[in-house]
Formats: C-alpha cells, structure tokens, sequence
C-alpha cells in the first residue's frame, strides 16, 4: 500500500514539474518588459521612426510583426535581448545597463554575439534619439 501512495506521489511531483516547465517555455518567447513599450528611433539617415515592441509583436511604421525572444544576456555590463523576426535574428542592445530608456535596435553579425553587427536605429523612450550622437557615445569607447 505505502508502495502504491509513493508510486502515485512521485507521478504526480512528475506531472506538475512538466506543468511548470511548459508554462516557462510558453511565457519565456515574450519579449522582456525593458524592451516592451514605445520608442522613439532614429536610423542612419536621420529618419524619425515610433518603434512599439509588445508581448509578442513588434509595430514598426504602422505594420505589424510577431517577435519571439530567443536570447538575453550581459557583457562588459552591456545588456540585451535577442529576438526572432521571420526567421531572421536582431538584438536590442542597452549600452549602459543601469538606463533601460537608452537602446540600439541592432542586426547582429552571428548569433553568439549579439552584440556586434550592424545598428538599425538608435532609441530612447523619452526622447527623440541622434544617431550620430549615439553611435559616437556608446559604439566608440
């Protein structure tokens, strides 16, 4: 009988550890609440873009796009976060981790560093960012 009970017992601490891990692995793709949020964004011809990253999406010049995260991290005291958009990897990449309103919208060379490539625009949730002043500041240290 106490066979039986310890039998069921372990079953059951087996079907809620899966339980926990597949709500882990369903909430883990949405993008982090550093990045969630709108951004004011600036390219590399002066343009002014609004970028809006949610849960799950990302709004850029009115359209749409689903997002997956697929990556954080921190080097050098630089923090980012990877996302999947159409098959296709990019990095936000926050230059000074203690400010979570200064970014760079970036397409990463290779996936294990997602930290160097090429920065599609500079952003800044409070206010219009230069990206000439930007790309000064924080890419030439």
């Amino acid at each position: 009988m106490n066979n039986l009970i310890t039998r069921r017992n372990s079953l059951m601490l087996i079907a809620v550890v899966l339980i926990i891990l597949i709500l882990l692995l369903l909430t883990s793709c949405k993008m982090s609440e550093s990045v969630q949020g709108t951004w004011y964004a600036q390219d590399g011809g002066n343009k002014d873009h609004i970028i809006k990253f949610e849960d799950k999406a990302m709004t850029f010049n009115d359209k749409e796009y689903e997002i997956k995260q697929v990556a954080i991290g921190i080097k050098n005291g630089i923090s980012y976060y990877g996302f999947k958009q159409n098959g296709e990897t990019y990095s936000v990449v926050f230059p000074n981790s203690k400010d979570k309103n200064t970014a760079m919208l970036m397409l990463p060379n290779d996936t294990d560093n997602m930290l160097k490539g090429k920065v599609l625009y500079v952003m800044n949730k409070k206010e219009k960012p230069n990206y000439k002043e930007y790309i000064s500041k924080y890419l030439q240290r």
